[in-house]
């Protein structure tokens, strides 16, 4: 079941008429501005480039937090599969790869393209995409959990905001912090291992919490 749902979603990604392109666009647009917002200081923008990076990344991320069970609600696809008795926790598991494999990498893909726009160098190029990847868990199960929470009482997407912010607020923290001393450390230093110690705490609450908010909304 988990397959036919990862299979179907990712067959629904590519039937959207470019809809997973909006998150690319917003990130590249987001970029664009804060280029210009901040001028021609070359120097200025090598410097807090990650932290613009990881933002946008963000940014376009949240966007499609309410889109991630939407669909499935209001067509009867989530009901029906809850009706033939199938574990809520894989129903969530399966959406947490598919979004991940629709939504975030090709965000994730385009990142480089962003380190060229900033004119980085290959290094932190590297440590902004492996900062990004490992902190790809924790923003997705968020992400999973905020939706699930929302999506039976049709919640809007500032509250799910509200709900997504304080828990992305680390990842975001550390995830720059983790490109800033990547040249000098390596992928082992403490800010990536603490995006790694997130990203399983992330895996490990929340994704049993957004199971037990779908399964708490259709009783």
């Amino acid at each position: 079941m988990q397959i036919d749902i990862i299979k179907r979603d990712l067959l629904l990604a590519t039937r959207s008429k470019g809809d997973w392109v909006m998150g690319v666009i917003f990130f590249a647009v987001f970029l664009a501005l804060a280029v210009i917002a901040l001028g021609n200081d070359s120097a200025l923008l090598r410097q807090i480039a990650p932290a613009i990076v990881w933002l946008a990344f963000l940014m376009s991320a949240l966007l499609s937090f309410g889109q991630i069970f939407t669909q499935d609600y209001e067509d009867g696809t989530l009901a029906q599969i809850l009706i033939f008795q199938q574990s809520p926790l894989k129903i969530v598991s399966a959406k947490f790869i598919a979004y991940i494999i629709t939504a975030l990498m090709p965000l994730w893909f385009a990142i480089p393209l962003a380190g060229l726009m900033f004119n980085l160098t290959i290094d932190v190029i590297a440590g902004l995409m492996l900062s990004v990847l490992i902190g790809l868990p924790a923003i997705a199960a968020y992400g999973i959990f905020a939706s699930a929470l929302t999506v039976v009482k049709g919640a809007s997407g500032v509250l799910i905001v509200l709900i997504c912010a304080p828990f992305l607020m680390p990842v975001l923290i550390f995830g720059i912090s983790a490109v800033d001393i990547y040249t000098v450390e390596g992928l082992w230093s403490a800010p990536y291992k603490a995006l790694f110690g997130l990203s399983l705490i992330a895996c490990a609450t929340a994704l049993p919490a957004a199971s037990a908010s779908i399964k708490t909304g259709f009783e």
